[in-house]
């Protein structure tokens, strides 16, 4: 998947602080090498 502009500079900012990155959907972020994602749970609707 093409990561968007957004998408990639705030994985780049993550990266650069050494920060985990948290997302609903962490496969949407795949192919940032350094890049530690961490999936959360969001609650049903």
């Amino acid at each position: 998947m093409e990561l968007g502009h957004a998408t990639r500079c705030i994985a780049a900012t993550a990266i650069a602080n050494g920060l985990p990155l948290r997302s609903g959907n962490p496969d949407d972020i795949e192919g940032m090498p350094g890049l530690d994602r961490r999936p959360v749970r969001t609650p049903p609707a």
